[in-house]
């Protein structure tokens, strides 16, 4: 699962990188933690939303699975820099890796409770909040763009230095 920001400023980033390239190497690295400085942030906002996600009907330790499994990283390539923030569900226990975008669907999941032995299985639907991994991304979108537009503009003041 993965939430981005487009738009115009993703050109004039693509151009600034390319002057970036040609520029002293350490420009790109501080241009990278200008904007990398928001992950962190940004990813506490995903977790705590999955914390916050209502826990009826069904394990209250997945919301601290999905929690622990959301990553942030930021990286610099011949493109730009790019800042991502991610559900990788490699860190979801066995049998447990499709819960996340399982989370996120409006009709909910299916899944089998296992009885005692000489009863039935019966399967059951679960539903949480969808929207959980998108909104608190949407919620800080025009944060997240006047951040990446100020460290675009201080790197674009340290190249003319």
């Amino acid at each position: 699962m993965s939430s981005g920001v487009s738009g115009p400023g993703v050109v004039t980033l693509a151009g600034l990188a390319a002057r970036v390239r040609a520029a002293d190497p350490l420009l790109k690295t501080h241009l990278r933690d200008r904007v990398g400085a928001h992950a962190g942030p940004l990813a506490a906002a995903v977790r705590a939303s999955a914390l916050a996600t209502p826990a009826t009907h069904y394990d209250e330790g997945l919301r601290r699975q999905v929690a622990e499994a959301i990553t942030a990283s930021r990286t610099a390539t011949a493109a730009g820099v790019r800042l991502s923030v991610t559900c990788d569900t490699e860190r979801m226990p066995p049998g447990k890796r499709s819960l996340p975008g399982h989370m996120d669907a409006r009709g909910g999941w299916g899944h089998p409770v296992f009885a005692r032995p000489g009863r039935r299985r019966v399967w059951v639907r679960q539903w949480s909040r969808p929207r959980w991994f998108e909104d608190p991304v949407s919620r800080r979108r025009r944060d997240l763009r006047r951040a990446c537009e100020q460290a675009m503009d201080d790197t674009c003041r340290d190249l003319s230095h």
